[in-house]
């Protein structure tokens, strides 16, 4: 709406009585056009910061050859390193989705990140272990959703 009074008010008008409206108008539409580019910049610059500091964390813990150790039984979920130690009860978990080599936890709060597990890093048998208990504690997100 806006930019169609702004262009009526600059190609269609020929009186003197419009300068100022449309000195006005065009100088917001400027620095409204200005605002949305530095916004994309922000943005970008901010998601290039983000892809770093990833990058950065992920090269930073394989190449210090950190162990990682998984436990999970009734209670929870165990994440433990040589510094750190987390525990997850089930119940932080909200949803799950599974297909036969993979099963991918949802956490609280945030749909779009999930914790995942592969039959090849746990093994066969624990990845059985590990969706039946999954399937006691954790509702499945999508029942009829095949992941491939």
């Amino acid at each position: 709406m806006f930019i169609i009074l702004l262009l009526v008010l600059i190609f269609f008008t020929n009186t003197s009585i419009f300068v100022t409206a449309k000195a006005v108008l065009f100088g917001i539409f400027a620095i409204a056009w200005v605002i949305g580019i530095c916004f994309c910049i922000w943005f970008a610059i901010r998601r290039q910061k983000i892809n770093a500091w990833i990058r950065h964390t992920v090269k930073s813990d394989i190449d210090s050859n950190k162990n990682h150790y998984v436990r999970f039984d009734e209670l929870g979920l165990t994440h433990k390193t040589d510094e750190v130690s987390t525990d997850f009860k089930w119940s932080y978990f909200v949803a799950y989705l599974e297909n036969a080599d993979y099963l991918l936890l949802f956490p609280v709060g945030s749909i779009y990140s999930s914790v995942s597990f592969s039959i090849f890093e746990i093994g066969k048998d624990n990845m059985e272990r590990l969706k039946k208990i999954v399937k006691e504690k954790v509702r499945v997100l999508y029942p009829d959703l095949k992941l491939y």
